[in-house]
């Protein structure tokens, strides 16, 4: 049996999308700093970088809550595919 990623993630369409929106919203305000930093590197000099650890953190934290549950046909996720 093969569960879909919605079920693996146990969200519904809506609170996946806004889950995937909200990552990519949080990406491109890091791409963002990325950006401006290369064009004058005084500026936003650990933004980039701290928005995408804190980005990190928000994942691998939603991915602790899926593994604690009792999927026996999955192995643990540890990456995110894209």
């Amino acid at each position: 049996m093969v569960q879909n990623h919605l079920e693996l993630a146990g969200q519904s369409y809506l609170e996946h999308f806004k889950d995937s929106i909200g990552y990519c919203g949080t990406a491109l305000k890091a791409s963002w700093y990325f950006f401006c930093h290369a064009f004058f590197p005084n500026t936003f000099t650990s933004s980039g970088s701290s928005t995408i650890n804190k980005l990190q953190e928000e994942i691998e934290s939603k991915m602790e809550r899926i593994n604690s549950r009792d999927l026996p046909i999955y192995e643990p996720i540890t990456t995110i595919d894209v």
